[in-house]
């Protein structure tokens, strides 16, 4: 016999798998970039000086890394919302901080990405962004789609099989 009931596609389960692959991607370009050691690795960073250009980006492959692993093993979306919009919050932070300080040139931590593209800091930096504004704009939506879905269940409007 064949089931009737319609499967439900859930979507926001494909966008944060696309942000695990994404943050997997960029964490082991930036650990690559390490490796290789790329220009001003040494140097003060402009945004935190007390650390090297180095140690931020250890620590920003290390948290990409992390934050990609548990995102494609933990199944509970509110953890992943909110792993998502706290990893935002710190690149969005970083951004800000380098605007503050008047680099605009961004953060140079794709550095890898220019290497294996052979193209400027600027293509980097517009990938970079890019990530960020889908992660943002992405959680933001699902949020806000489970949010409604939430508000019409509870009011009656939808049936819970849908």
């Amino acid at each position: 016999m064949v089931n009737s009931k319609p499967q439900r596609i859930s979507y926001s389960g494909y966008f944060y798998g696309s942000v695990a692959l994404l943050l997997l991607v960029t964490g082991a370009t930036k650990a690559a970039g390490l490796v290789h050691g790329f220009r001003g690795m040494k140097a003060a960073n402009s945004v935190i000086p007390f650390f090297s250009n180095f140690q931020m980006i250890c620590c920003a492959a290390a948290i990409e890394l992390v934050v990609g692993c548990v995102l494609v093993f933990l199944r509970p979306v509110y953890v992943r919302r909110l792993l998502v919009y706290w990893i935002v919050s710190i690149f969005l932070s970083y951004r800000l901080g380098l605007m503050f300080v008047g680099d605009y040139s961004g953060c140079g931590c794709l550095q890898g990405l220019s290497v294996l593209l052979d193209s400027n800091k600027g293509v980097e930096n517009a990938v970079a962004v890019g990530i960020l504004a889908y992660m943002l704009i992405g959680n933001v939506t699902f949020h806000l789609l489970t949010w409604v879905d939430d508000w019409r269940r509870k009011e009656g409007v939808v049936p819970p099989q849908c």
